[in-house]
């Protein structure tokens, strides 16, 4: 299964964007803009930053940043892993899908990942074949091939505060071309909205976030 891989280290989120995309794509940049990621910060109780939103998760964003980019999707979640799988191994036969959140700590083609330690990553997959997942991770590791078991723990994941189990997105459209400076433009109203920190947040329970 061909994809453009695109790496930019931790950037997984914006980067499996521009993955999915393919040559179409706006840049990087671009992408985590639309997102509203780099509108604000939080800090978790102990003191540990993180240089996004208050109460911003990758998934409260999606399809505002879809919208502003110009694309459409189909989105799947929930079930049994064995369903999960088997609709993985149908939407591989025809085109690569973004699964995720993935708990990272589960993939252990990652230096030093050898049990889930809650951090969320995103990958794209390709293929399933001889028991193991080849995939793009844009954290360093194109055509990783982790094992099948290891990738359906990271897929699971249960150890994030956000997001449904194997959650997987397919069917990429693009529905309108949007060049970046009209991507940035129209990417601005929901920045500000992140920054009111008004509305629906989404903070994990016992996990009080402070901007």
């Amino acid at each position: 299964m061909h994809c453009p891989y695109v790496d930019s280290g931790p950037y997984c989120y914006a980067n499996s964007f521009a993955m999915m995309f393919g040559a179409t794509a706006q840049s990087t940049a671009v992408i985590e803009f639309a997102t509203s990621s780099p509108f604000g910060m939080q800090v978790l109780p102990g003191g540990l930053p993180f240089f996004d939103p208050y109460g911003w998760t990758p998934e409260a964003s999606f399809e505002a940043a879809l919208a502003v980019l110009g694309w459409r999707l189909w989105r799947e979640s929930g079930s049994s892993a064995g369903e999960a799988l088997a609709r993985l191994e149908a939407a591989l036969s025809e085109e690569p899908a973004w699964g995720g959140p993935l708990e990272i700590g589960h993939l252990v083609h990652q230096p030093g990942m050898t049990g889930p330690i809650g951090a969320d990553h995103y990958a794209v997959e390709l293929e399933v074949a001889e028991e193991r997942v080849l995939m793009h991770d844009p954290q360093g590791y194109l055509y990783a091939s982790p094992p099948l078991a290891d990738f359906i723990a990271a897929w699971r994941a249960e150890r994030g505060d956000y997001g449904e189990p194997y959650t997987m997105r397919t069917r990429f459209v693009l529905e309108r071309a949007v060049d970046e400076v009209a991507a940035i433009r129209e990417a601005i109203p929901q920045g500000r909205h992140w920054l009111s920190m008004t509305g629906a947040l989404q903070v994990a329970p016992g996990q009080p976030r402070q901007w």
